[in-house]
């Protein structure tokens, strides 16, 4: 995806209290503008106990950074 759609998604989640790993306008400042990002789902898990609670699904995002004048890969 794109870095529109990726600060977009950051965005809902931050409106919704999703847990993530970054402070709120880390991915507008580092973000390469130009890469390609991408989700892998990596886990989903949900509490058998009480179905009503949606399931949680858990993500790594593989993204590219700016660092001063160089994008490097995270």
């Amino acid at each position: 995806m794109g870095t529109p759609e990726l600060i977009r998604l950051d965005t809902e989640a931050i409106e919704c209290g999703l847990n993530r790993n970054h402070g709120s306008g880390w991915l507008v400042e580092f973000a390469d503008t130009e890469a390609t990002h991408y989700l892998r789902l990596v886990l989903v898990h949900g509490a058998v106990h009480q179905p009503a609670i949606s399931p949680h699904w858990r993500f790594i995002l593989l993204l590219t950074v700016r660092a001063a004048s160089k994008a490097l890969p995270c």
